[in-house]
């Protein structure tokens, strides 16, 4: 099973639509993840039990994780570059 930290900047709101988004995904490939969001500021002490990393805004630096940037799921341009790139980390 994978697991997958969404993270945004503040409130939670935005990665929690991220995170349903991702899961939809994934569900719909077949592909058995555990997806956790966070503020980008707790990512640090989350990093090391991750197989990837969604943010919906920059990271604060890179983290030994892939990290993707997720913002696409929100404004709804290239949606499909960023689903594939997830599928492809997470395929393996």
């Amino acid at each position: 099973m994978k697991t997958v930290i969404v993270a945004c900047s503040g409130a939670l709101a935005t990665s929690m639509v991220v995170a349903r988004k991702v899961d939809t995904l994934l569900k719909d490939h077949n592909i058995s993840a555990v997806i956790s969001e966070c503020r980008l500021s707790e990512v640090d002490e989350k990093q090391h039990q991750a197989d990837l990393i969604i943010t919906t805004t920059h990271p604060y630096h890179a983290y030994g994780v892939p990290t993707l940037h997720g913002l696409s799921f929100l404004s709804g341009i290239d949606v499909k570059k960023t689903c594939d790139e997830i599928l492809s980390l997470l395929a393996k």
